[in-house]
């Protein structure tokens, strides 16, 4: 299985017309290692030409509360954060286990300042996810 065959519909999740469950049918255990190193291939692929002004770049596009745009560094410790968590939290589920809590450690956003920095967090969060 590859990313382009997967495909859960967050919509009919979050409006409760199917389970995750339902989504995930399809994938097998075997195939979670092939997935995750594909989906961080694609992320490494989306970062490969950047330099620290992209990283450090603040876009013009406010939230509600006026806040400025999230920087490249942000958006990837924010993702990488999500990702670590949903490899955690199957991880408990696959040893028949309750999640109480949330398992996140999010890297301070404001100490990713480099393409490097970007580069090693996404290494890291590869590490740990197949982990």
């Amino acid at each position: 299985m590859t990313l382009a065959e997967f495909a859960i519909d967050i919509p009919a999740v979050i409006e409760k017309r199917r389970t995750l469950i339902e989504e995930a049918a399809g994938i097998k255990p075997d195939d979670l290692p092939a997935l995750t190193n594909e989906l961080y291939d694609h992320l490494d692929g989306l970062i490969a030409g950047i330099d620290d002004a992209a990283v450090g770049f603040v876009p013009t596009d406010p939230d509600e509360d006026g806040a400025p745009g999230w920087t490249l560094g942000h958006v990837v410790v924010h993702l990488t954060a999500g990702l670590e968590e949903n490899a955690a939290q199957g991880c408990t589920l696959a040893r028949g286990a309750d999640i109480s809590g949330r398992p996140r450690y999010e890297t301070p956003w404001q100490e990713v300042t480099t393409a490097a920095h970007v580069r090693q967090r996404l290494a890291e969060s590869r590490r740990m996810t197949l982990a």
